[in-house]
């Protein structure tokens, strides 16, 4: 058996909470729903505590240790655990453990401490899992996770200390039918948010469920029991089982419980998903074993035929939560997150007359609707639009003007060596180093120094920017190895700046989820990564260019022998001849156009 503790409460109102998305005009605050349908009526007003105890295939029978049974649940009350936890009562008691409120004697805090069975500490590995886990536990500190703040080792007897949290399971919430859809919509965007932060530290659940989540007095969503699926996966003799709740398990976890990562928490959140939303569990048997055989390979039963009144946006979520191929699910919880936060977007629109927030089907294709309040019709027009539109008509036609008048530009041309002759458009202007202004356009430039080859080149002048060339001048005879190292050189640099901008790309996305789901910690994460990878574009391309420019100060002839025989060298160790000639092409365009970021960023990040 394995067991759950949740908190109860008899008070009736509760503050609602701020979920980023406007609630439905009917919707109440969760517990507060639950608790009128009548699971506090024969409570005071006063918390207790309940524990729910879930038949669990796979947990151990019950048994005796070795040197006698244990001290019975009474037998711990007053007593001071590390000096500190004080035990003042029982709360609560199920398959796997006893759990107790206690008192931090220095903090004067309360909290929850869970002591486990004997029989699951009997195996000799699980000391080391048991720290193992203590340092794992540490990382999770997030609004949506019950925080586990200290694992004991008293005397051999095992314990988890845990913050103290007044709610209601959603298992119970879900059994009174009063939590609508923007109620459990918002109930899964705050265990994607706690799973979301878990993940990223490599923590995985594996056992979520209805029971393990806990809505609290604020109706905030918490996930519960981290880590305990692992800390009892292996049986006494260190052999892997398989932990979970069989009708929660994704496939792999079924056929290959070593193998299970965060895609299979997306899983069984999915289920949940659809149990809160269908009113009942997709691959239910009349046995866990034929429960999780249907986990494994029976098909989604399609969800519009089952609950016809399910948006199709909504079904698509749900679906693409429970493919058996873990590849085909959710690349993340933020992704799932934001499948979520858009739908939301969809059918929610504000009254611009009464600002009242209605529910719609779908905003972007409105067909007459109302406001539930005023009666006025809907719209997505703003009564500004035509004001904004004069202003920016205006402010065009001033960045047009701007555009188009010819400022004039300036070229830069340094040389190694310097005191090089520098003649454009046949007609000399000075030595290197120069600056001068022209007028935009393109030029040929030619430099010249007696002992070195002449430089020729096409050079582009933009208005109002500033063009550099630095170029090293070459003697004769070193110049086919050069123009072959450059060609060389430009061809892995190109490579490194795929790799960047895809990993930028990734990146981005998903900045843009963890801001839309308020996770600060992630999202400074990912601006810290994306300034990191663009400020490493930058040096790439800037890298990338100095290749072009060494390559161009070399006579044409030389340049086409020394690709044709770097094509050739590629081709002896079965490299591509069609990235090569990705970069030649951004030479030539070097050549005639001068640097062009934005073009060659489209290129190479097809590179690899």
């Amino acid at each position: 058996m394995v067991e759950k503790t949740i908190i109860e409460t008899g008070q009736t109102e509760l503050p609602s909470k701020n979920t980023g998305s406007p609630p439905s005009p009917a919707q109440r605050t969760i517990v507060e729903a639950a608790l009128e349908s009548g699971v506090g009526t024969d409570m005071t007003a006063d918390l207790r505590t309940k524990t729910i105890v879930e038949d669990d295939l796979f947990a151990p029978a019950s048994k005796t240790p070795p040197g006698g049974p244990p001290a019975p649940p009474t037998a711990m009350i007053g007593k001071v655990l590390e000096n500190k936890f004080k035990i003042i009562r029982k709360i609560g008691d199920g398959g796997m453990g006893v759990v107790y409120e206690a008192e931090h004697l220095h903090l004067k805090k309360r909290f929850a401490i869970k002591s486990i069975r004997a029989e699951f500490t009997e195996n000799p590995n699980f000391q080391s899992r048991f720290d193992q886990e203590a340092k794992t536990q540490a990382l999770l500190q997030h609004p949506n996770i019950i925080q586990v703040t200290d694992f004991l080792n008293v005397d051999g007897q095992y314990f988890l200390v845990m913050e103290y949290v007044e709610g209601m399971g959603l298992d119970k919430v879900l059994a009174q039918k009063k939590i609508d859809e923007d109620g459990i919509l918002s109930v899964l965007k705050d265990v994607l948010k706690g799973l979301s932060d878990a993940h990223a530290k490599g923590i995985v659940h594996r056992d979520i469920k209805p029971s393990n989540i806990l809505i609290t007095r604020d109706n905030t969503a918490k996930l519960m029991d981290f880590g305990i699926a692992m800390l009892v996966e292996e049986d006494r003799s260190g052999r892997h089982s398989v932990a979970g709740t069989p009708a929660y398990m994704s496939p792999e976890q079924i056929t290959n419980p070593e193998s299970t990562d965060f895609k299979s928490d997306i899983y069984s959140l999915g289920i949940v998903m659809y149990q809160a939303l269908v009113g009942k569990r997709p691959f239910d048997g009349d046995t866990d074993r034929q429960t999780q055989m249907n986990q494994v390979h029976r098909d989604l039963p399609p969800i519009q035929s089952v609950a016809p009144h399910t948006a199709p946006e909504l079904a698509r979520i749900i679906e693409k939560a429970l493919k058996k191929n873990p590849q085909q699910r959710f690349a993340s919880c933020t992704e799932f997150y934001a499948s979520i936060e858009a739908y939301l977007r969809q059918i929610h629109l504000e009254c611009r007359s009464c600002k009242f927030v209605n529910r719609v089907k779908n905003k972007y294709a409105l067909k007459g609707e109302k406001c539930e309040k005023c009666g006025k019709p809907l719209s997505m027009k703003s009564k500004f639009t035509k004001i904004w539109a004069a202003a920016f008509a205006i402010s065009g036609s001033i960045i047009l003007i701007y555009l188009l008048y010819p400022w004039p530009g300036k070229l830069d041309v340094k040389t190694t060596p310097e005191d090089a002759i520098v003649s454009i458009d046949g007609e000399e202007k000075g030595n290197s180093p120069l600056e001068i202004s022209l007028a935009p356009g393109e030029y040929k430039i030619e430099i010249k120094k007696e002992k070195f080859e002449v430089f020729f080149s096409p050079v582009l002048i933009r208005k109002n920017q500033k063009t550099a060339l630095d170029i090293k001048l070459q003697k004769p005879d070193e110049l086919p190895r050069l123009a072959f190292e450059a060609i060389k050189q430009s061809y892995q640099e190109a490579s490194y700046l795929c790799r960047d901008l895809n990993d930028l790309a990734a990146s981005k996305q998903n900045l843009e989820i963890a801001q839309s789901i308020g996770d600060s910690a992630l999202t400074d994460a990912y601006r810290n990564q994306i300034d990191e990878l663009e400020k490493n574009i930058q040096d790439g391309f800037d890298k990338y260019t100095h290749c072009f420019q060494d390559l161009k100060a070399i006579n044409a002839e030389i340049r086409k022998n020394a690709y044709n025989r770097y094509v050739q060298s590629l081709a002896d160790k079965g490299g591509s001849k069609a990235n090569v000639s990705i970069v030649w092409m951004h030479f030539d365009q070097y050549v005639h156009q001068g640097r062009s970021d934005a073009t060659w960023k489209k290129d190479i990040a097809k590179f690899c």
